[in-house]
């Protein structure tokens, strides 16, 4: 069986003076998720094609699936990641739904569960190894556990948007939540390593963490847009299907825009 170790004691709370400012990024982080993913159901079914990737969607849920019933911080917590897992279901409905061309439906079916199986091995591998090494710090855990996510997830969504050359399944809404809502995310670690012992937050600055961050960073606030605005001005409309035009024409797939029974 896998065991973890006793917990470090928590940080230090944050003082008064810093409060207000920890829970607006905390709330905001939380509510721009739950619209970004509210914004992803929709456009899949308006798109008929499905737009959070598989392996970052499959990640997602395994982080959240353990963070909501192995490492939460607070029942708040605790309840946030339930309603997400509620949220989640919409989310894999689309994907098994709106399934690449070529797929049947067992077929792809078989896949997102094997795929799902992976990541939640893997994520709970990372979680925790996190927790191991760092002699129980289920904050340490929590947050490196959790930018692994956003790392992968910027990563594949710019990977989507240049393979199939449109924008079916994602709009400029999904783009703006999920990344204030990373940025809001980042905002609350960095309030509380202000106040914590440098002994704890040291890890903040291994050089595996920075490139996570700062990459994430730059994919979500620069190369994302900039090609999300190229695909999309290219991009046309034929039969209700968006289907990718101009410079991107020869994309190696196009997804968006078939809804297959």
């Amino acid at each position: 069986m896998l065991s973890l170790p006793p917990p470090l004691p928590p940080l230090p709370p944050v003082p008064l003076h810093l409060l207000p400012l920890d829970t607006l990024l905390w709330a905001s982080s939380g509510a721009l998720w739950t619209a970004a993913y509210i914004l992803y159901i929709r456009a899949s079914h308006h798109d008929g094609a499905y737009g959070m990737p598989l392996l970052a969607l499959t990640i997602n849920i395994a982080w959240e699936a353990l963070m909501g019933s192995v490492l939460p911080n607070s029942r708040i917590e605790q309840f946030v990641f339930c309603a997400w897992g509620v949220v989640d279901l919409g989310l894999v409905y689309n994907t098994l739904q709106y399934r690449p061309p070529g797929w049947r439906r067992e077929s792809w079916a078989a896949v997102y569960v094997a795929v799902q199986a992976a990541a939640a091995a893997g994520m709970t591998c990372l979680v925790v190894s996190l927790v191991r090494t760092s002699g129980g710090d289920r904050a340490l855990a929590t947050f490196v556990s959790g930018y692994a996510c956003q790392f992968v997830l910027s990563w594949a969504s710019v990977a989507a948007l240049t393979n199939t050359g449109t924008t079916a399944g994602v709009s400029w809404g999904i783009w703006a939540t999920r990344t204030t809502g990373s940025i809001a995310a980042l905002g609350v670690q960095l309030v509380r390593c202000s106040v914590a012992p440098v002994g704890r937050v040291a890890y903040m600055g291994e050089p595996a963490l920075v490139y996570i961050i700062a990459s994430t960073l730059l994919l979500d606030v620069v190369v994302y847009p900039l090609l999300f605005a190229s695909i999309r001005k290219h991009e046309r409309v034929v039969g209700g299907c968006k289907v990718p035009g101009g410079i991107w024409a020869a994309a190696p797939a196009a997804a968006g825009g078939v809804k297959r029974s």
